[in-house]
């Protein structure tokens, strides 16, 4: 997976990390770490991140997430309000709702694979594959052809209990 370091003032900030397992521990333990008031969305939590909940670290929500649980805010800091306007509107065109439905079958497959070390590369293949143009055109069998490349038919649509938008 590509990743780019980012360099965050998250003292005081809320930080919400969605979904769980051992793959999110160490995200939720930097947020928290840097100074994050870090929220967890997950309807269940590993021990070690029930820990962090127990000693008052981090909250968790037990649920599935839910559209409107994140949001994205942007902001100039009163510099230029029409760039942010304009900015908002940028991101509104181009994430639709078909980002959902992705999240979910990530989620989904990170479930199924979690132990496994291939999961990093599976998801990252996913990621970086055509499952996201194929929801925002609600091309299921095309979901299903690349579900079946990446995993081996281990995580279809069905046996992953996510029921998508397409």
């Amino acid at each position: 997976m590509r990743t780019h370091a980012v360099f965050l003032r998250l003292d005081g900030r809320r930080c919400v990390v969605v979904g769980c397992g051992r793959h999110v521990e160490g995200k939720i333990e930097a947020c928290w770490r840097a100074g994050g008031a870090v929220g967890v969305i997950a309807p269940e939590v590993t021990p070690a991140i029930a820990s962090l909940v127990a000693h008052g670290a981090v909250r968790h929500a037990a649920c599935a997430w839910q559209p409107g649980d994140l949001q994205v805010a942007v902001g100039t800091g009163g510099a230029s309000p029409a760039l942010a306007a304009r900015l908002r509107r940028e991101l509104e065109a181009r994430i639709g709702p078909e980002y959902r439905s992705l999240v979910e079958i990530l989620g989904a497959v990170c479930r199924v694979f979690d132990g496994d070390p291939r999961r990093a590369t599976v998801v990252s293949a996913l990621v970086e594959s055509p499952l996201l143009e194929l929801l925002r055109r609600g091309h299921r069998a095309g979901v299903e052809q690349v579900l079946a490349e990446h995993t081996g038919e281990r995580c279809m649509l069905a046996g992953l209990g996510v029921s998508v938008g397409v």
